[in-house]
Parts: C-alpha cells; sequence; structure tokens
C-alpha cells in the first residue's frame, strides 16, 4: 500500500544492504508483485476550445501550433523543422532525430499549404539576406552532416523553417 517510487526506493535500499553490508546476494525477485501508479487519463480540448484557441494564435505560432496539433509533432521537433522537411507534393513533413533519436514521416493538413508556403517564401528571404553578408558562417547543422556535405549550411533546403530573430539566455538578448 505504497507508491511505486517509495516501493523501490525501499527495494533498492533492502538490496544495497544484502550486497554491500551483508555481503549476501539478494535472491530471485522474479514473483516480487509491484505496485502500480495511479492511471492519469489526458486533459482532451474540446472542439470549441481547439478552435478559440487557433483564432487567438496568428503568425509563425499559428502555424507552429496547427503543424503539433494536425501533425503529432512535439515543440523541438517542429521548431527544428527544415524547409527541405516539407514535402508540398503528399503533404509530409520528415521528422529527423525526433523523440528517442527516431525518425519519421508524418502528413500535415491540406489547410496548412498556403502558410507553409508563405513561410517558405518568408525563409528564402532572409536565406538570401544573409547569403549577402560576408559574416555569415551558414546554418547549423548536426552530427558529422557539416562534413560530409560542406556546401549544405549555404543551401536553401538546409535553413531552419522557423528562425528566429534574436536568441534569449535570461535576461541577455543576442541578435544573430
Amino acid at each position: 500500500d505504497v507508491s511505486p517510487n517509495t516501493q523501490k526506493t525501499a527495494l533498492n535500499a533492502i538490496v544495497f544492504m544484502y550486497r554491500a553490508v551483508l555481503c549476501i546476494e539478494p535472491g530471485d525477485f522474479s514473483d516480487f508483485h509491484k505496485a502500480k501508479g495511479p492511471v492519469k487519463l489526458p486533459t482532451v480540448l474540446t472542439d470549441d476550445e481547439v478552435r478559440r484557441l487557433f483564432n487567438n494564435m496568428q503568425g509563425p505560432t499559428r502555424l507552429c501550433a496547427g503543424l503539433m496539433y494536425g501533425s503529432g509533432l512535439r515543440v523541438m521537433e517542429t521548431v527544428r523543422l527544415r524547409v527541405q522537411d516539407i514535402d508540398f507534393d503528399r503533404l509530409c513533413v520528415y521528422v529527423r532525430d525526433g523523440k528517442g533519436r527516431k525518425s519519421r514521416i508524418t502528413t500535415f493538413s491540406a489547410h496548412l499549404v498556403s502558410a507553409l508556403k508563405a513561410q517558405v517564401t518568408l525563409v528564402t528571404g532572409l536565406f538570401q539576406r544573409d547569403c549577402s553578408e560576408a559574416r555569415w558562417d551558414g546554418v547549423y547543422l548536426p552530427h558529422a552532416l557539416a562534413r560530409k556535405y560542406p556546401r549544405a549550411p549555404f543551401e536553401l533546403g538546409w535553413q531552419y523553417l522557423f528562425p528566429v530573430d534574436q536568441w534569449r539566455l535570461g535576461n541577455l538578448c543576442i541578435t544573430p
């Protein structure tokens, strides 16, 4: 009649005592009955709540939320999307290095096509501006991709779909 974490802590303490203090192997625990935690039901918004939420959003925030809601993307998967990860012909999003370092393909709603194309147009303009600056080092590439594809940081397809104007580190604001 205890929580699973309390039970795990007590069991680990007993095993430690047997092994480290008494120098005895504790034996087999295969028939041990583990406590189960309470089942928590997820909070699900109603259709009206979702509609009101989206009506109060605009711009890239609404587009990100639309991708997350309609495609099942997580926040970090959304902000790490690259221009090449959107397939308008198949209405697919390529999620690379998602949760558990797994990649997957998911679909997106046809309602998002015009907003996504507008976002790609915006990124294209930012990319062209960045290319004209001598101090621009290109976009970050994970792992060994920068060595494998040395020109990739300077190609439109590798640019982030949702770039930021400035980074915030606490109260410090850094403009790239």
